[in-house]
């Protein structure tokens, strides 16, 4: 029994579909101890996150000592919450296949705590490209991943050559930088 409380928290998640976990939480919970997760995938990758929606806010609900019960309106805006990304690799050789390569992309978050933190962890999605029009081997659109905290720049992505024998794929090319030279 609580009996200091002057408010509560209410954490709002929007498009929470099947693309990661979501736990039971009981009374006792705090913003930090619960958290949403990706799902493993069958192939030993995560799936990538539903496009989610966050937000937080703290209600005020007066002191402790009033029995009365108080209908309280107040918005809590939200707003996307996870990364989304796109990937295209140029100077592919000629003669090469869709099937022939894959991307995977790496970071050190799996999900957000209730109250909208990255959780640590390793975060490893695979993903399938096209060539498009101008022979660009590209993601055939944007993937949402689980965002980086503000400096904590994490994410490495790996283009890999599928293995057409017993040989492991092989990464010919490997990133953790953007198009600006910014880790």
């Amino acid at each position: 029994r609580h009996t200091d409380v002057r408010g509560l928290w209410v954490s709002a998640w929007g498009n929470l579909k099947d693309g990661q976990i979501v736990p039971f939480l009981d009374g006792n919970c705090t913003l930090t101890a619960g958290s949403i997760t990706v799902k493993d995938g069958a192939d030993g990758y995560h799936l990538c996150p539903d496009d989610l929606f966050f937000g937080v806010r703290q209600v005020n609900l007066g002191t402790a000592e009033s029995r009365a019960v108080t209908i309280i309106r107040e918005e809590l805006p939200i707003s996307r919450k996870n990364a989304r990304i796109h990937l295209t690799v140029l100077g592919l050789p000629a003669g090469t296949t869709e099937d022939d390569y894959y991307f995977t992309v790496r970071g050190g978050y799996v999900g957000y705590n209730f109250k909208g933190e990255p959780v640590a962890g390793v975060n490893q999605i695979r993903q399938t490209g096209i060539f498009n029009q101008r022979r660009e081997y590209a993601t055939a659109e944007a993937f949402n991943i689980i965002h980086c905290l503000e400096g904590d720049n994490n994410i490495t992505v790996d283009l890999s050559r599928q293995a057409r024998d017993t040989r492991a794929p092989t990464p010919p090319a490997s990133a953790n930088a953007d198009d600006q030279g910014v880790d």
